[in-house]
């Protein structure tokens, strides 16, 4: 049965904290071959057992990525905007096309749940009230 990266883990010993960083890491790294995730965040991030093994999940939102390695940030889900990048959120809501995004996009949220997972459940942008604002501005709960 898989798991989700969250404030209390409750399964067998997870591994060292390198380890599970360069489990996500490299599952991403996987996923950018071909994609853009778009939507990583703690619950997107299973932990299987045995072995304890920490995967992404959930494609619902992902795009191909075009020849210039960028996709199409239309339909992206809004409700989990505190993972999201600065340069997502500052397009969302706005009157006109969307700019293509990269996989950065993807970097900064995977960022933001190693923060999560390492603090163990602490959002690195504050509570939920703040995070959105913080991370368009760029002050973290990490001391900027």
């Amino acid at each position: 049965m898989a798991q989700y990266v969250k404030k209390s883990y409750a399964g067998p010993e997870l591994p060292p904290p390198a380890e599970c960083l360069f489990q996500m890491a490299n599952g991403l790294q996987h996923v950018h071959r071909r994609w853009i995730h778009r939507d990583i965040k703690p619950e997107n991030i299973l932990i299987t057992n045995p072995p304890v093994k920490l995967k992404i999940s959930d494609f619902c939102s992902s795009k191909s990525i075009s020849e210039l390695g960028e996709a199409s940030l239309s339909d992206i889900a809004q409700n989990d905007a505190e993972w999201l990048a600065p340069e997502i959120l500052l397009q969302i809501g706005k009157n006109k096309p969307y700019d293509p995004i990269s996989i950065d996009s993807d970097i900064f949220s995977l960022g933001c749940v190693f923060g999560f997972f390492l603090s163990r459940g602490i959002h690195p942008f504050g509570n939920k009230n703040e995070i959105r604002y913080n991370i368009v501005r760029g002050t973290s709960n990490l001391g900027n």
